[in-house]
C-alpha cells in the first residue's frame, strides 16, 4: 500500500514539475513576443521609445529625432553560419548565402550581431573573407 502511495506522490510531483516547466516556457515566449511587437503595438508619433542594446545599455529615441543610420552586413560566401551566440561552438540558427544582406545590430570585434529580413537575430564572424559592413 505504501508503494502505491509513494508512486502517486512521485507522479504528482512530476506532473507539477512539468506544469511549471510549461508555464516558464510560455512566459518566456510571451515576453519575447511582447518585446518584439511592443506592449501596445507600434508607438504613436507623440510617444518615445526605448531599446536595450546587446551590451545592456538603454537608449531613448524621442519623436522628431533622427535615428542612427542603419548599417547592413553583406555576406561574402555561401555557407556562413548565423549562430545563436558569438562563438564557433554555438548552434547555427541557419546557413546564409553569398549576397544575403542583414541589418547590423552591434559590432563586438570578432563577431557581428545581425538581424535578417524575417527578424531572426544571431551572430556572424566579423572577417573580411566572410562578411562586409556596408555604409
Amino acid at each position: 500500500m505504501a508503494a502505491k502511495t509513494s508512486r502517486k506522490v512521485v507522479r504528482g510531483i512530476l506532473g507539477l514539475v512539468a506544469l511549471v516547466a510549461v508555464v516558464i516556457v510560455i512566459s518566456n515566449w510571451w515576453g519575447d513576443y511582447r518585446s518584439a511587437t511592443g506592449s501596445a503595438g507600434t508607438p504613436s508619433s507623440q510617444e518615445s521609445t526605448s531599446s536595450v542594446s546587446a551590451t545592456g545599455t538603454t537608449s531613448a529615441v524621442s519623436a522628431g529625432t533622427t535615428p542612427a543610420k542603419v548599417q547592413t552586413v553583406l555576406i561574402l560566401i555561401d555557407g556562413l553560419n548565423l549562430r545563436e551566440q558569438a562563438t564557433t561552438q554555438s548552434a547555427s540558427k541557419r546557413v546564409l548565402k553569398k549576397g544575403d544582406r542583414l541589418t547590423l545590430i552591434s559590432n563586438k570585434g570578432a563577431w557581428l550581431q545581425v538581424r535578417d529580413s524575417t527578424g531572426v537575430e544571431g551572430w556572424v564572424a566579423n572577417s573580411p573573407q566572410y562578411a562586409a559592413i556596408e555604409d
